[in-house]
């Protein structure tokens, strides 16, 4: 039977849109209207549990209700799907089981889980199936009439509606698919862009734990990697969607499980049912699943993660939630070819942190090498610069009290006072030793002195000037506070060179001119702590500074002489001043946090 203009153009409504949840409310809608139905649902098959779910509905409102299933063969509903075949029922309330079973000559039953209306059984039923032209299986469409029986014509209707569904759900889903491929190069790039931000392992594999599990959809993220002093350990490093408790706590043997299976078989792995697969163990299912939407661990993709031919740990994705409805809930190809490409990123900023580690405790060592260098160096200077003019003023002194005591008379006042100034002399030599290697000592970075904070900052701005001018920088900051921040105990040298890399590592995403750092220090009273708050914020509407070019496949910048030394000032900061470092980029620049104690003269080395 063919649809009449008016319901025609009802129908076309479906082919405006794109978005899958729409397509399906309007449908129900319409279809109600065309056959003077009580009711419309339609059930979208899902491949994870291999049921259909209730996804739309003009009986009632599924919005937090607990979700409606139908397993293959599971009452009229489940006969259509399992059959992949209409169903009519004529005078259905006036019929039982045996009833149904006889008129249809099939093993057919009515479980009455779900009804459009209040009247628990309709007059007449009527279901199709959504089935495209390739024969995917997309779900179901039923109705329900409480006053008049659907016949033949309605049939035949509902069917070519259910064509025309079809067909908009396959177009939705190649919509979702190009929606997803862009979301998924968008999280390439915003990595590939941020690789350089994350300076230390922990920061970026939280990152990456949490962007991943946001832009695949799914409910929770994990990240394993080789304990370093037992590399056969995999641990838990990172997570999102799952207990904090776990974090650093979790651990799997290489082969063991899941974990351990995809870095012994260095290959990835899909599931559909996590449940069905031999090797997955559930160690931990019991603290994962209590916080899990279906109550479980489902779908699965995971990959190994390689540093050259080691690997290295594992990136493992569990429940698909599809941020789009009718997105699927497993994981897709294109999920698991870009997950790998994501993996493979992962893997070249470990690689790069790594070879940081190894720099940087090159770096610590050899702060220790030139501080006892040093400190050789003044032990040798000490002879000249204090013991030789101490001792000529000693020998100097002796022999005029000699001569004082075996002569009573007072001594020619000419030559008295030749003595006396040339002990003078010699004394001041002294102290002009002992401050000259006071300086040395202070520059060389093994002595910590008291210093204002005013001063570092001035110091370190002046040593950046040439670059804030070249850049037209504006530095924000309220000398008149910092003028009432105590003294610190620092080594100024030392100190002074942290300052200055962490303003390069604020002035470092700034790519146009007149943009701003600001420079906002506190004192806390109540753990007599310093903290320091350096924020870069780029003029994006401003004048673009001039950029170096780089080549895109030979990326030398991965290792920044900035990224090395903000792991060496971190590593300074947290060891010889029991303070710490934070750093946090934002949409448009920098946000850098120190943090240390304020310390006395008593801390001096």
């Amino acid at each position: 039977m063919e649809l009449s203009v008016p319901q025609l153009k009802a129908l076309m409504e479906i082919f405006s849109e794109l978005d899958t949840k729409r397509i399906l409310r309007i449908s129900v809608k319409k279809i109600s209207q065309i056959l003077g139905a009580r009711g419309c649902s339609i059930f979208l098959y899902d491949e994870g549990s291999r049921c259909i779910e209730l996804a739309e509905t003009t009986g009632i409102d599924i919005q937090g209700e607990k979700r409606i299933i139908y397993k293959e063969g599971e009452g009229l509903t489940g006969w259509v799907f399992a059959h992949k075949k209409p169903l009519l029922i004529q005078d259905f309330d006036t019929m039982d089981d045996k009833d149904l079973q006889r008129s249809h000559k099939s093993e057919i039953t009515w479980t009455g889980k779900y009804s459009e209306g209040e009247k628990r059984k309709p007059k007449s039923y009527l279901a199709v199936p959504l089935i495209s032209s390739n024969q995917i299986f997309y779900g179901i469409i039923r109705v329900a009439s409480d006053n008049n029986n659907f016949d033949k014509p309605d049939l035949e209707i509902l069917e070519r509606v259910a064509l025309y569904i079809t067909i908009a759900l396959v177009n939705s889903q190649h919509y979702l698919e190009e929606r997803k491929k862009s979301d998924y190069l968008q999280l390439l790039m915003e990595f590939g862009n941020k690789l350089h931000s994350y300076y230390n392992q922990k920061d970026l594999l939280i990152f990456v734990a949490q962007q991943t599990a946001d832009t695949f959809s799914a409910e929770s993220c994990e990240i394993y990697l080789r304990d370093n002093d037992n590399k056969n350990r995999l641990v838990l490093r990172a997570g999102h969607g799952i207990p904090k408790k776990l974090i650093d706590n979790a651990e799997h043997k290489v082969g063991e499980g899941l974990t351990g299976t995809l870095v012994k078989e260095k290959r990835i792995i899909r599931l559909a049912n996590v449940l069905e697969y031999g090797k997955y163990k559930g160690k931990y299912r019991k603290e994962m699943k209590e916080g899990l939407q279906h109550g479980d661990r489902l779908a699965f993709l995971g990959i190994p993660i390689s540093v050259k031919t080691e690997v290295i740990g594992c990136l493992k994705l569990y429940n698909k939630i599809p941020k789009y409805k009718g997105g699927g809930s497993i994981f897709s190809d294109d999920d698991e070819k870009y997950l790998a490409v994501l993996g493979d990123l992962l893997a070249i900023a470990i690689e790069n942190q790594q070879y940081l580690e190894s720099m940087q405790t090159s770096a610590i060592q050899m702060f220790k090498t030139q501080r006892l260098t040093a400190l050789g160096t003044v032990a040798i200077r000490i002879p000249n610069e204090v013991s030789n003019p101490l001792t000529t003023s000693q020998l100097q002194i002796k022999n005029l009290l000699r001569k004082l005591k075996k002569n009573t008379k007072i001594p020619d006042k000419e030559k008295l006072t030749k003595t006396i100034k040339s002990i003078d002399l010699q004394l001041k030599e002294v102290a002009t030793g002992i401050k000259v290697l006071q300086d040395f000592s202070t520059k060389a970075g093994f002595l910590k002195i008291q210093k204002t904070w005013q001063e570092i900052l001035d110091e370190s701005l002046l040593f950046l000037s040439d670059e804030v001018i070249m850049k037209k920088i504006r530095v924000k900051r309220n000398k008149s506070h910092e003028e009432q921040i105590p003294a610190v105990t620092v080594e100024p040298n030392e100190m002074i060179e942290i300052i200055i890399n962490l303003l390069l590592l604020s002035i470092a995403p700034l790519k146009h001119y007149d943009s701003l750092i600001d420079i906002n220090v506190e004192y806390l009273p109540e753990t007599n702590n310093l903290r320091t708050v350096i924020f870069s914020e780029d003029k994006l509407d401003g004048s673009p500074m001039p950029q170096k070019s780089m080549n895109p496949i030979d990326d030398t910048e991965v290792l920044t002489p900035q990224q090395f030394m903000y792991n060496v000032s971190k590593e300074i900061i947290e060891h010889n001043y029991d303070g710490n470092i934070d750093l946090m980029p934002h949409y448009s620049g920098l946000s850098i946090e120190l943090n240390i104690p304020i310390g006395d003269s008593s801390d001096n080395l």
